[in-house]
């Protein structure tokens, strides 16, 4: 028994010599007559992506010994060799000139006496092409311009799985001076209120591909005109040919087509007695406008029972009227629709003359202008 526990001491004695010997050989360049000496390895390192570049990073270790280290790449066919000063905490070192591609970086540190730290590997990404060719501009859901509200842009989400990070809006204010908006991309609209009325504009899209990125990438600029804004109605005088305030309220007044509130509508007179066609709305703007279209919003009912053939008309003093054009109102309700009109007349009144519709009886929900002030 006492031979057998010999002989099994005996050989773990001789893997465990055989195991040291191995280690050795594994870290025989930090080997020295002294002793093994490793000097501060590269601590929390860190890749920062850019395009066709990136920045490598890493915290320096307690070890006043280093004072330079090494970055290899590319299977060590490509490498950078860097000066340790004592001042600094973080070390830094940009990479340029990449292709498009993912790398692995060894970092060693070295001291005085040219000892080696234990390497130290990291892996980033270096974008280019192929990542900006499937990059996409934000898309506009809606944009609307109100004396009231200003210009507002409603925003379809963005592409934030690529890295959308913002949108960018370049434009003039009513100074005509030029203006950038930046919108993060988890807001979904951006409104300006200081803005030159009908101005051209431009939009793109920022992506930051991953946390730490050193570099923004940019879509391609989107150009646009502003829309016509939507004229302020505060001071609007609304009048008709007829109205039914007195059987209709609280609705049937001309003053409910300007209110801005579709639920609402004004109604020609149906008793005691029901005047025919024509009927007609006008409005006094109290101020000159450029009119690049109108907006009429049917009643939400009773559509086929009001007018559908219209003429729109200008007029600088209310009395002496211009015909810009024949119209059809399509009988849906609640369906806005817009009437361009031709040369964007100026004026101060506008009507809606109606001619024909599919009873005697004519009624309008809402009534808008678009355009800018004279």
């Amino acid at each position: 028994m006492k031979k057998y526990i010999c002989i099994t001491t005996t050989y773990i004695c001789l893997l465990l010599l055989f195991s040291c010997e191995k280690m050795d050989d594994n870290y025989k360049e930090y080997v020295v007559r002294d002793g093994i000496i490793y000097p501060g390895k590269a601590t929390s390192p860190f890749v920062a992506a850019g395009e066709k570049r990136v920045q490598v990073s890493w915290l320096r270790s307690a070890d006043p010994k280093v004072v330079k280290a090494k970055i290899y790449w590319n299977n060590y066919t490509d490498s950078v060799d860097l000066d340790i000063t004592p001042e600094l905490d973080t070390i830094r070192y940009l990479i340029d000139n990449l292709e498009e591609n993912t790398y692995t970086f060894i970092i060693k540190t070295f001291d005085a006496k040219g000892n080696v730290s234990i390497p130290v590997e990291v892996s980033g990404r270096a974008y280019g092409p192929i990542y900006k060719a499937g990059l996409f501009n934000r898309n506009i859901a809606q944009e609307k311009v109100s004396e009231d509200e200003g210009w507002v842009i409603s925003w379809e989400m963005g592409d934030i799985t690529r890295g959308a990070a913002f949108t960018e809006l370049s434009f003039r204010n009513s100074k005509n001076e030029p203006m950038t908006v930046i919108t993060p991309i988890e807001n979904m609209a951006t409104i300006v209120t200081d803005f030159k009325e009908g101005g051209e504009y431009q939009y793109r899209t920022g992506y930051i591909p991953e946390i730490g990125a050193i570099d923004t990438f940019y879509t391609e600029y989107i150009s646009r005109t502003m829309p016509p804004q939507k004229i302020n109605k505060a001071e609007w005088v609304a009048t008709a040919s007829s109205d039914a305030r007195d059987t209709q309220a609280p609705n049937g007044a001309p003053d409910k087509a300007i209110d801005d509130d579709p639920n609402t509508f004004w109604h020609s007179r149906h008793s005691p007695s029901s005047p025919g066609y024509p009927h007609w709305i006008a409005i006094d703007m109290k101020k000159e406008i450029k009119v690049e279209y109108v907006e009429l919003t049917p009643r939400a009912t009773y559509t086929n029972q009001s007018f559908n053939k219209f003429i729109i008309q200008g007029s600088m003093d209310g009395i002496n009227w211009t015909d810009y054009g024949d119209f059809y109102l399509e009988p849906v309700g609640l369906k806005v629709q817009q009437f361009v009109l031709e040369e964007n007349p100026t004026m101060q009144h506008i009507r809606i003359y109606m001619t024909q519709g599919g009873s005697v009886h004519a009624h309008l929900a809402e009534f808008s202008v678009y355009g800018s002030v004279n």
